[in-house]
């Protein structure tokens, strides 16, 4: 038989490892980099050069070796070629990060231990970014604190732009919205300065998402309209692809159900929405079709992206939609299982230190729960979370909730200050709908301590907020033919 149809195949891997090291180093390092110089061949060549690191956000132009990127970096390591190394690292890294697989943060943290200076901290800005794109925020926050001493220390404004505002991201995700904000600030501050345009449209599409949580709904649009202004006056096409992402959330979210949906569907044809990135547009789809009664549409949507998110790592996506789920689950009266399904997504929320999701997902735990004592327990959680990292609104829905609970296990005077607790809240929020809600179970608790006439002030003044009947009316007349006085409902 010619030698060259012999291949030899191991039966086992032990047996294999042990004739690998059983090679001399040199003879080792001379078959690795005949290896490596195989699969170029096999590519038609060496890919070319990359653009610097540091030259912002261009990536290598694709090339026929990048399937194996990562194995032909791990020749040239053992081969003993650095710059070979370095150069098959990155593209392994960064087709790691295009097809949402596994492993990139190690690979831009190797590839900073063979660079120097201001490459080495964007590697590492890079690392972080795939950390918290991982749903690993704290090694995120460490990776990228070390990239922004690097290049400040470098006196590099446009890549500390840059990694001010990649860290602001991760404050803003784990609930540190304050400093987030200032982050942001500065990050924008030098990215103008630099005219690094991709910086600025990424900090400005973050701002105005922060801008949303926090109730600055006008700021918020302003915001989204100069990110989108700036992505396309330079042709940053990939940012704007993603600010129109990010748009049919927030238009999902403030009343424009139609037009989100119109947008939703014409972003799933374009051939740049990636599988992570579908099933981020699939569950906005699936929301705002159950959102308006289409549950039968809803439900497949939901769980392909499920199984999207799930498939591409995107474990924030994840926890995101198992609430979902908690909906279709609770609505089909499959209440254990959503229970069990909302108990995940926390489980997620909290190995990923996203503390703004872990207190919405509380008060959804809460809502399952009814009136049972652990729901009080959650509604109390949920309200701590939700008042420290800012979200004035939703912290007084949650108060006015657990309000109630504590109205409805007899105990008025604690919820009579839940309940004022909740309209500071509400006022602070301009939330008149809640406020209403919650004017109206106070007068409840105040006529429940026998002090009619204020109980009377706060129904009234409820009733001037209130757009739509909250069901209570008959509870108020009831509550007062017990207590003896005249109705007031």
């Amino acid at each position: 038989m010619p030698s060259a149809d012999i291949a030899w195949v191991f039966r086992h891997a032990l047996l294999r490892d042990v004739a690998y090291r059983l090679q001399m180093p040199a003879d080792r390092a001379r078959l690795h980099a005949q290896a490596l110089a195989g699969l170029e061949a096999l590519s038609s060549g060496p890919a070319p050069e990359p653009p610097p690191l540091v030259a912002g956000d261009d990536v290598p132009e694709p090339h026929a070796s990048d399937a194996w990127a990562e194995e032909m970096a791990g020749h040239a390591r053992e081969a003993g070629e650095e710059a070979a190394e370095r150069r098959w690292l990155r593209r392994a890294a960064e087709q790691a990060e295009r097809q949402a697989r596994g492993g990139a943060v190690e690979m831009w943290k190797r590839h900073a231990e063979l660079t120097r200076g201001a490459e080495r901290g964007e590697s590492l800005r890079r690392a972080g970014r795939a950390a918290h794109l991982a749903g690993r925020s704290a090694a995120a926050q460490s990776l990228l604190e070390e990239a922004l001493r690097i290049q400040r220390g470098l006196g590099q404004a446009r890549l500390e732009g840059a990694a001010l505002a990649s860290l602001a991201q991760v404050f803003q995700d784990t609930g540190r919205w304050k400093d987030a904000a200032g982050l942001f600030e500065e990050a924008l501050r030098l990215s103008r300065a630099a005219g690094d345009a991709a910086t600025e449209v990424f900090a400005l599409k973050q701002q105005a998402w922060l801008f949303h949580l926090t109730g600055l709904q006008p700021e918020a649009e302003a915001t989204y309209a100069r990110a989108l202004d700036v992505a396309r006056q330079t042709g940053l096409r990939r940012l704007d692809f993603v600010l129109r992402v990010d748009l049919t959330a927030f238009h999902s979210r403030t009343g424009r159900e139609e037009a989100a949906e119109r947008d939703l569907h014409a972003l799933l044809a374009d051939p740049r929405a990636d599988p992570r990135c579908r099933g981020v547009l699939l569950g906005n789809l699936s929301s705002i079709l159950f959102d308006t009664g289409r549950f039968a549409e809803a439900e497949p949507l939901l769980l392909e992206a499920l199984s999207l998110a799930r498939e591409t790592g995107n474990r924030s996506s994840e926890a995101l939609l198992l609430g979902g789920v908690t909906q279709v689950l609770a609505r089909a009266g499959r209440t254990d299982e959503a229970i069990g399904a909302m108990e995940r997504a926390l489980a997620l929320d909290r190995e990923m230190g996203w503390r703004h999701q872990e207190g919405l997902h509380l008060n959804a735990l809460a809502d399952l729960l009814g009136n049972a004592p652990a729901a009080e327990d959650a509604y109390v959680r949920s309200a701590a979370i939700l008042e420290d990292v800012g979200d004035t609104r939703h912290a007084g829905v949650t108060r006015g909730r657990l309000a109630e609970i504590r109205r409805r296990l007899g105990r008025p005077g604690e919820a009579e200050a839940e309940f004022r607790h909740a309209l500071e809240l509400h006022r602070a929020a301009g939330d008149r709908v809640s406020e209403a809600l919650s004017l109206r179970g106070l007068a409840l608790a105040l006529l429940a301590t026998g002090r009619a006439e204020e109980a009377r002030a706060a129904w009234k003044q409820g009733g001037e907020f209130a757009t739509a009947p909250d069901g209570r009316t008959d509870e108020m007349r009831e509550a007062c033919r017990r207590a003896g006085v005249a109705a007031f409902a």
